[in-house]
This record gives C-alpha cells, structure tokens and sequence, in this order.
C-alpha cells in the first residue's frame, strides 16, 4: 500500500499543536480522537457525540474530514466557524473526503452554547 494512503498524523498533531497550544481539540470521529491523542504533546483530543458534548467555554476547537465537517454548517454556527487549518495528503486524484483533515475554531458569545 503507497505511503500517501496514510495521513501525516505526526505532522497534523504537530499542526494542531502550533494552532490551538494546550487547548483540547474535539473531533466527529472517534478514531480520529485516538490518532490525534497519541501524537499531540500539548494535549489530547475527545469524540464529540453531538453538539451538546461541547462544553460552555467560549470557544471549541473541532477536527474533522470533510463529509464529517458537513455537521458543522449548521445556520446556528454561522459567523462563529473559522476554517483555521487544512491538511490533505495522498495524490490529487484521491477522495478529497477521507484525505483531508480541517481544523475548525468554534466561538460562542458570552460561554453560551449554539447548536442543536
């Protein structure tokens, strides 16, 4: 199997790292919890279930790949999601939905949770 098939994990957990320090990182995927926990230095990452796990701080960082962050488009997270991180690897001919991982900052005013 070519090496492009598997993602970079320690660069990605590297990236996250430089972006978001010690700051927990959430993802839709729970195996995708697990890939990151073990590379990350600065801190770990936890599978989100549903939005209501996300916990009151002002803001969440989420990872996920692109037919997961579908669940991020909600209206109610409008103007609150930044895009802060695209990582992709493989040719350019593959899936760009399982060879993608996005890095996503999620804001809410005042500690307050949106979302369903």
């Amino acid at each position: 199997m070519p090496h492009d098939l598997e993602a970079p994990w320690r660069d990605i957990a590297a990236g996250i790292d430089g972006i978001v320090g010690a700051q927990p990182v959430m993802t839709i995927e729970p195996a995708l919890a697990q890939y990151i926990s073990h590379y990350r230095t600065a801190a770990g990452a936890l599978p989100l279930t549903a939005f209501r796990d996300l916990l009151d701080d002002k803001r969440q960082f989420i990872a996920c790949r692109p037919f997961k962050c579908a669940e991020l488009q909600d209206e109610r997270l409008a103007g609150r999601r930044v895009l802060l991180q695209r990582w992709q690897w493989g040719s350019p001919v593959r899936d760009v939905d399982t060879c993608q991982l996005r890095l996503y900052e999620i804001t809410f005013v005042d500690g307050n949770r949106t979302g369903p």
